[in-house]
Formats: C-alpha cells, structure tokens, sequence
C-alpha cells in the first residue's frame, strides 16, 4: 500500500482508526500492567490533560485553584 492510500483510508474512518489504536493500548497496558494499575494510569493522564487544558486556557488557573484550597483550610 502507498501512502496516499493509507492516508484516505485513516480520513474515511478516522474514528474507527482511532478507536483501534485505542483498544490495542489499553488492551497493551493491561497485559503489562493489570487492570487496576492501568485504570490509575489511565485516570492520572486524564486529570493531568483536563489541568493542562484549564492551564492553558486560563493563565490565573494555578492562582485560583490555591486560592480555593486556602480558603478550604480556613473554613475548616
């Protein structure tokens, strides 16, 4: 197969391509890892992408979430 052909085919069925190549890795780490480990692995990197996205958006995001934990002590 060239090239072109491979790339008409991942824009034709993008998703499908997608949802492949994210089975193959979660079925990866849990052969490596087991479930439990992997299921962690899988929630830290996805509260450090939804971070980094707030992060990115908002340049006082680090400011405000300090601020809320502060205020979280004092009231206790």
């Amino acid at each position: 197969m060239n090239k072109e052909r491979i790339l008409e085919y991942y824009e034709s069925h993008k998703g499908e391509v997608i949802g492949a190549g994210l089975g193959l890795i979660f079925a990866v780490f849990v052969l490596i890892f087991g479930f439990w480990k992997m299921l962690f692995v899988v929630f830290c990197s996805a509260m450090g992408w939804y971070i980094g996205k707030k992060a990115y958006k908002n340049n006082n995001f680090f400011r405000e979430v300090i601020a809320k934990i502060i205020t979280f002590i004092k009231v206790r």
